[in-house]
Formats: structure tokens, sequence, C-alpha cells
């Protein structure tokens, strides 16, 4: 079966490659990970990933309002047209604990060896809530508001009983 040619049309800017300094993001990523964010830890471990993007991402946090509830997370950018609807978009910042024997590199170093940054969270979920906020700190960056309101939202116990979400939920 051919591919419709609209696919082709996804890729039509792929050339056109932002001003990103990938690696300073993978040490943002990588110092996210050496905070041990696991599920029920105490709120001063939860603050220190909270402050720490607020110092990685100014112009998210100045441009838009940064809440918690609890430990969970909702960062607002208003976008220039109140007519269209909101885009969220969501990750967790807890992670499970882990057995140190059984890592190649500790569980919480953020390990960088030039191909991977290792430690919990790098997959699940911390690398996801910091590519949301790198394209969004990059958006802000290089086009201004966007015209929808970005809302981000994280929460701090999906790897239990995810009680985080349902609280942003009714917050939203």
């Amino acid at each position: 079966m051919p591919v419709p040619e609209e696919t082709y049309a996804l890729y039509a800017h792929e050339g056109e490659l932002v001003d990103f300094d990938g690696d300073a993001a993978c040490e943002r990523l990588s110092a996210a990970i050496r905070i041990p964010t696991v599920t029920g830890a105490e709120a001063s471990v939860f603050l220190e990933l909270h402050e720490l993007i607020k110092r990685s991402f100014p112009l998210v946090c100045s441009l838009g309002t940064f809440e918690t509830f609890g430990q969970n997370v909702l960062i607002t950018v208003e976008g220039s047209d109140p007519s269209l609807e909101a885009l969220i978009m969501i990750a967790h910042q807890d992670v499970v604990p882990a057995d140190e024997a059984e890592w190649t590199h500790p569980p919480f170093s953020g390990y960088r060896d030039g191909a991977y940054i290792w430690g919990r969270g790098s997959l699940d979920i911390k690398g996801m809530m910091f590519a949301e906020l790198e394209a969004l700190e990059l958006t802000l960056r290089d086009h201004g508001r966007p015209a929808r309101t970005v809302i981000l939202a994280f929460g701090d116990d999906e790897e239990t009983d995810s009680k985080g979400a349902s609280e942003l939920a009714a917050v939203l």
C-alpha cells in the first residue's frame, strides 16, 4: 500500500532545526534524575525538583504560573487566543525505589556516558517531563507566547495510587 502524499508534509521542515543546546538539556535531565523523588519521599525532595525546574526553565516559569498542590505541579502559560482550547501535557515526577546492586550505574546518579543518561526517571518519566519543559521553553524563546494556552500537569504519586492526578484534574 503506498504512503499517502500528505504523510511526507509532516517532514517538510525537518531541516529547520532550532538553536538547541542538547548538552545543556541532557545536564538538566541528569540533575533531575539525581533528585530521588521516590513515591512518598519527603516534601523537601520534591521541592528540590521544583526549584530545579524554576531555575532551568525561566521563560516557562516567568511567563506562566507555577502552582503546587501538595507535591503536584501545575504550570499554565496563557495563550494569546482565548478562543482556542488549551493543550495539556502530563507527566509524573515520582519514581520507584531501586536496588543499586542491580544497576550498571547508581540509579540516582544521572550518569551520562555520551549515549545515555542512566537513572530512575530517565525513561519513566522525568525524561518526558523535561522534554515537555524544554519544548515549551524553546517555543517561548523563539516564537513568544503560543496562540493556545499550554498546561503542564505533573503528578507526584503515579507509581502508587495516582491521587495526585485526581487532585490536578479536580483543579482543572
